[in-house]
């Protein structure tokens, strides 16, 4: 469910209210990490900063799941 965004196909967005919801779909590991809420405006940034910071939400991802 979503759209995948920037060839990363576990990056998606989900559109609802005029706002989008941004997250991260580790299959691998049955993980669904929300990012960031965002409106239109904001879109291009939101997207650039959670590219930059993928390698840091999987470490956290991965980290959680060894607590566990």
């Amino acid at each position: 469910m979503g759209k995948p965004l920037s060839g990363v196909s576990f990056f998606r967005e989900k559109k609802f209210d005029g706002k989008r919801l941004y997250y991260l779909v580790y299959k691998d590991s049955f993980v669904i990490l929300a990012i960031a809420i965002s409106d239109k405006k904001a879109q291009k940034a939101t997207i650039n900063r959670i590219l930059l910071d993928l390698v840091e939400y999987q470490q956290y991802v991965y980290d959680l799941l060894k607590k566990n």
